[in-house]
């Protein structure tokens, strides 16, 4: 949906309140003349806010969310050799929910958008926990797929303290198989009236290859983002239909084939993307900054002051932040620095 007017936004209000309202007692509302409100109303419904002269209105999902939920176990440990070279050491641990799916549904529904989150959790009291830290943000979780044949997914990481750098990671995921081809396809309704759509490079390559097919044939902007697991982005044929993927160097690198250092060989890994069929790519270094890819045109976003680009959940933020710009006609610089501003507020 376009981006409406401070009026149209007015006018939408009360329409909404008052959906039998003339065109003549619409202008005497606002003070305006008739002809002004006919053309008010025209507007709204070619922006699709509005669906008809009878003042249906379009409250549809903004945002269709395909991604993963998991439990994130934090090791922090002194000594990173002591990890493989002994067989018990010391640190902390801590745990909180991560994920593509929850943290940008999340950031979303903080922003007011409204968000539909299709994922998968097991039958177990961890679900039950974060099932309802979500509902409590206002997302639509009626979606999620639970099962008794996987766990909630988990992710368990080992750093030294104070560092972002892993020294290992273990990704229990395989519960996401169930966010399969043949569900999308079953669930394709969802995505109709959907201004945009994200899908993580966790899921099947499968999945992602149905979602740009049904990106393909909708007015839909789809987002991807590379997350902890991107070899299913190496098995999709086509990025066809793809308006942004969100990536950092490293996985840029891995994902092309490609040695991406610096800024030179930044572009040399966007270009070989675009040229696969992407039409917008953002990558995040941790030295040189954002850039930003589309058309003929780049942009470097320098880090802002305390910003720490290897932080955990940029990569989910900057993605709401394209997300939320996109679908109130933003445009993609403008959207970019929403994310980032969103980032310089993360944990150091």
């Amino acid at each position: 949906m376009e981006r409406l007017t401070d009026r149209e936004k007015e006018i939408l209000a009360h329409l909404q309140t008052n959906p039998m309202i003339t065109q003549d007692e619409l202008a005497s509302r606002f003070n305006i003349s008739r002809s002004s409100a006919a053309v008010h109303i025209s507007n709204l419904m070619r922006k699709k806010a509005i669906l008809g002269r009878g003042y249906v209105f379009n409250e549809r999902t903004s945002v269709v969310i395909l991604g993963e939920i998991y439990s994130w176990i934090d090791g922090q440990v002194k000594d990173a050799i002591e990890v493989i070279s002994q067989p018990a050491v010391a640190g902390s641990i801590d745990q909180e929910w991560g994920g593509s799916g929850l943290l940008i549904a999340e950031r979303l529904a903080a922003m007011k958008v409204p968000v539909l989150l299709l994922s998968t959790l097991g039958l177990d009291e961890e679900s039950e926990q974060v099932l309802g830290q979500l509902r409590r943000a206002g997302i639509d979780t009626r979606y999620i797929v639970r099962s008794n044949s996987y766990r909630t997914p988990r992710v368990i990481r080992v750093a030294r303290q104070q560092e972002e750098k892993s020294v290992i990671e273990i990704h229990d995921l395989e519960g996401l198989s169930l966010v399969s081809s043949e569900l999308v396809q079953q669930r394709e309704n969802l995505f109709e009236g959907a201004q945009a759509a994200f899908v993580s490079s966790c899921l099947p390559a499968e999945t992602i290859n149905q979602c740009l097919n049904i990106a393909r044939g909708r007015e839909l902007a789809l987002f991807i983002a590379a997350t902890v697991n991107i070899q299913p982005l190496k098995e999709v044929s086509s990025f066809d239909g793809l308006d942004y993927l969100i990536i950092d160097s490293f996985r840029l690198a891995e994902l092309t084939h490609m040695r991406v250092a610096g800024e030179d060989g930044i572009l040399r890994g966007a270009e070989f993307m675009r040229a696969r069929g992407v039409s917008n790519i953002v990558v995040v270094d941790s030295q040189e900054g954002v850039f930003l890819f589309f058309a003929d045109d780049s942009i470097r976003l320098p880090r802002l002051p305390g910003q720490d680009l290897l932080s955990r959940g940029l990569i989910h933020e900057l993605t709401a932040g394209l997300i939320y710009g996109a679908i109130n006609g933003y445009s993609i610089r403008q959207s970019a620095r929403i994310g980032m501003r969103a980032i310089a507020g993360l944990r150091k």
